[in-house]
């Protein structure tokens, strides 16, 4: 990838590169998620990694709480 819009393209010191580690890393953790998902379990506390839950819904869960008590 170039540098800037204003390189002269034909000087390869005016490019940059392109890091693969992340895209090695994001396709073993799609062989890792695969294959031992079902062995592997997650906290309560950990709503911000689960399928179907954010950060805002349990704060709502906990303002509700917490108008109950």
């Amino acid at each position: 990838m170039p540098k800037s819009k204003n390189v002269n393209v034909t000087n390869s010191s005016n490019y940059r590169g392109i890091a693969l580690s992340s895209l090695f890393g994001k396709l073993f953790d799609l062989i890792f998620w695969r294959k031992y998902s079902d062995s592997l379990c997650t906290s309560e506390v950990q709503y911000g990694f689960k399928a179907a839950h954010s950060t805002s819904t349990t704060v709502l869960k906990e303002a509700l709480v917490s108008i109950s008590n």
